[in-house]
C-alpha cells in the first residue's frame, strides 16, 4: 500500500510540522511583544491578536483534531488528542471553525484599525467600531453553533456516504476495505459526517466567509484611496504617506500568501466531491497544506515587516560572530566583524513611524 494513502503518513507529518511551528509561533511572539518599536505601537496588539488566533488554529487543527478526510465524502475520521479524551467530534469540528473563523476577522481588526487611527478618529466610526468588530468575532462561533451542538443524525448520514462511495467502488457495501488505510482501530461508526452532501452547511461557510474576504478587501480598498486622496490633498506629509503605503503592501502579502494556501487545495477537492473523485494520498497533501497555514502566516509576518527581520538579521549575525570567534578567537577577526556589523546598523537607519 502507498504510504502517502495512510493515516500513519499523516500522523507523522503533524508531529513533524507542530514541531516546527510552536517554535516560530514563539518566537514570533517575542518579537511583537517585544521588538515593535514604540512607534508602532498602535499595531502591535492587532499584530499579537492575528498570531494569537494563527497558534490556536494550528493546535485545533494539529493536535486537538487531526482530520483524516475522506473527500469526497465531506466526512472525516478524527485523530487527534481530543478523540482520545472522548470528546464529541461535533464540538471539535465546532471549535475549529470558530477558531478559523475568527482568525480570519483579526485580519478585518488589522486594516480597520489603520483605517481608523488614520481618517476616522473623529467621525461617526469611533462609535460604530467596536460593535462592528464584536458582531463580527460572535457571528461565526454563534451560527456554526446551530449546525454543530446540534448536529445531523449521524447513523442516516453514515448510510448516505457509505452508499455513495459504495456506488464508485464496490458492487456492494463492504467499504472498510477501501479504506484499510484507516487505522487498525477504525470502525466505520467514528467517522463523523459534516455534511452528507455539497449541503446548507457548506454553502454557509462559503458565505460566511467570502463575507469576511469582502471586508478585507473593502478596508484595503478604503484605506489604498484616503492614501491616494491625502497625498493630493496634502493631508499627510508625503513621509507619513510612503510608510503607512509600505506597511499597507506589507500587511496585504501577509493576507494574500496564507489565503493561496487555503485556496489551492479547492482546486482538488471542489472536482473530487463534483466528479465523487476518491483519491487518499490526494485527500492527505490537502490537509497538509490546510495545516501550514499558521506557519506561513507567522513566517512571513517575520520576513516582511521590517524591524521584525532586522532583529533576526541582528540575530543570526551575532550567532555567525560567536561562532567565529569560538573556532578562530584572534582579535583581528573579532574587530573586523564588530565593525562589520555596526556598519550594518548604521545603514539600518531609524525606524519607520506610524
Amino acid at each position: 500500500m502507498n504510504y502517502f494513502n495512510t493515516s500513519d503518513f499523516l500522523s507523522s507529518f503533524y508531529n513533524i510540522i507542530i514541531f516546527i511551528e510552536i517554535p516560530i509561533h514563539l518566537f514570533g511572539a517575542y518579537c511583537i511583544l517585544f521588538k515593535t518599536p514604540p512607534v508602532m505601537r498602535s499595531i502591535k496588539w492587532s499584530m499579537l491578536n492575528l498570531l494569537v488566533w494563527s497558534v490556536l488554529l494550528d493546535l485545533t487543527y494539529s493536535i486537538s483534531l487531526r482530520p483524516f478526510m475522506l473527500w469526497p465524502a465531506v466526512a472525516v475520521y478524527p485523530m487527534g488528542l481530543l478523540s482520545y479524551l472522548e470528546i464529541p467530534t461535533n464540538f471539535q469540528f465546532y471549535v475549529l471553525y470558530s477558531v478559523f473563523y475568527c482568525l480570519g476577522v483579526s485580519i478585518v481588526s488589522i486594516l480597520e484599525n489603520r483605517y481608523y487611527l488614520l481618517f476616522k478618529q473623529n467621525t461617526y466610526w469611533r462609535r460604530v467600531r467596536i460593535p462592528f468588530l464584536l458582531m463580527n468575532y460572535l457571528t461565526g462561533p454563534i451560527f456554526f453553533s446551530l449546525f454543530f451542538i446540534t448536529p445531523m443524525n449521524q447513523e442516516l448520514a453514515l448510510k448516505t456516504v457509505q452508499n455513495v462511495l459504495a456506488k464508485m467502488y464496490f458492487h456492494n457495501n463492504v467499504i472498510l476495505q477501501k479504506f484499510s488505510n484507516i487505522p487498525p482501530l477504525f470502525q466505520f461508526n467514528s467517522i463523523f459526517v459534516i455534511d452528507s452532501q455539497v449541503g446548507y452547511l457548506f454553502k454557509s461557510v462559503l458565505v460566511l466567509g467570502a463575507t469576511v474576504l469582502v471586508e478585507k478587501f473593502l478596508f484595503s480598498y478604503l484605506l489604498i484611496a484616503n492614501l491616494q486622496r491625502s497625498a493630493r490633498t496634502l493631508r499627510l506629509s508625503r513621509t507619513t504617506i510612503a510608510v503607512q503605503r509600505k506597511f499597507l503592501r506589507a500587511i496585504l502579502i501577509q493576507i494574500i500568501i496564507p489565503i493561496l494556501i487555503l485556496v489551492s487545495p479547492m482546486f482538488y477537492i471542489g472536482p473530487a466531491i463534483l466528479l465523487q473523485i476518491y483519491i487518499q494520498a490526494l485527500n492527505n497533501f490537502c490537509v497538509i497544506t490546510f495545516s501550514l497555514h499558521g506557519f506561513v502566516n507567522t513566517f512571513v509576518m517575520l520576513c516582511i515587516h521590517e524591524p521584525y527581520w532586522r532583529f533576526i538579521v541582528k540575530v543570526s549575525h551575532w550567532n555567525c560572530l560567536f561562532s567565529r570567534h569560538s573556532t578562530a578567537p584572534t582579535n583581528t577577526n573579532y574587530l573586523s566583524s564588530a565593525a562589520d556589523f555596526g556598519a550594518g546598523r548604521s545603514r539600518y537607519g531609524q525606524l519607520q513611524k506610524f
